[in-house]
């Protein structure tokens, strides 16, 4: 048995479990032929990065218990086991559906992901798309073999609603539907544009340019590059939070981006980072982010 120091519970994300203990990837894999996607790369490191233990049960259809014990026997040390899920309004379980009623939509988009993950490949790219063209009255359809709970949180964060129709052990129906704005808000302070036809000689552009700048000066020295231009999606979203995750509390990470991850800047805040965005050219922007209480 190997030893590990770490203390795993509902609440522990996947992928902190495998950077503990890659042995705990055939130990997942074990406990449910739906985990089986976890050997793809790619799909390992879009799920694990958001799939919490509890999650991940619901989505093996076993107990969150019966998910830890295993881990046990690889050296972790149990913590709670009780199930949180994400916070859905009136949420209740019946023998196929979540949710009390199923809302009625003006019209549907259906996307069925079951392709997709078979072939390896990763489906968020799609569904944020699709997502993004929802308008007061229409929803998206996901079709899968499972109830996705990562996803489900994810939009949850971004103001989508969520119905979901359980048709059989390997066929879900889930709806998606706004009920909120979606793209967040980015404050003028935190953006500059380095196109000169796009600046005005104004104090509100001398604000923007100065607040990237006193950051920028504050962690002179202190930087730690990262381009995710080239990579393809959702992995730009992923690496930079990955690397936040590695960040010491005293430097900060400047990024450079194709364009503004308007779905990454909510992240960030929860997260406890602060952010300063500057756009360099078309197609390349740039974004500096650091902890917010740090000196």
């Amino acid at each position: 048995m190997g030893t590990t120091a770490m203390t795993i519970d509902a609440n522990t994300k996947i992928s902190a479990i495998l950077r503990e203990s890659p042995a705990a990837l055939e130990t997942i894999i074990a406990l449910s032929p739906r985990f089986a996607r976890l050997r793809n790369p790619v799909l390992r490191k879009l799920m694990a990065a958001r799939t919490t233990v509890a999650m991940a049960s619901r989505i093996g259809g076993c107990t969150v218990q019966a998910f830890l014990q295993p881990l046990a026997k690889l050296g972790f040390t149990l913590g709670e086991s009780t199930e949180l899920l994400p916070g859905r309004t009136g949420v209740k379980e019946t023998a196929g559906r979540v949710g009390e009623e199923a809302p009625e939509f003006h019209s549907v988009i259906e996307l069925d992901v079951r392709p997709i993950l078979s072939a390896g490949s990763d489906p968020l790219t799609d569904i944020l798309k699709a997502v993004q063209t929802l308008g007061n009255d229409s929803a998206l359809k996901i079709i899968n073999s499972f109830e996705p709970q990562p996803l489900i949180a994810l939009l949850e964060k971004k103001g989508f609603g969520s119905w979901t129709d359980r048709l059989g052990d390997h066929l879900v129906h889930t709806w998606f539907y706004k009920k909120e704005k979606t793209t967040p808000d980015i404050p003028a302070s935190h953006t500059r544009s380095a196109n000169p036809q796009a600046r005005s000689a104004g104090a509100s552009q001398t604000g923007e340019t100065a607040a990237w700048q006193a950051i920028s000066d504050r962690y002179a020295g202190k930087q730690q590059t990262l381009d995710v231009r080239d990579l393809p999606m959702p992995l730009p979203m992923l690496t930079i939070l990955e690397s936040l995750d590695r960040l010491p509390p005293t430097r900060a990470l400047l990024v450079d981006h194709k364009r503004i991850p308007v779905f990454l800047l909510p992240e960030l805040a929860e997260k406890g980072f602060d952010y300063r965005i500057r756009e360099v050219a078309e197609g390349h922007v740039q974004l500096l982010i650091f902890k917010k209480d740090a000196k």
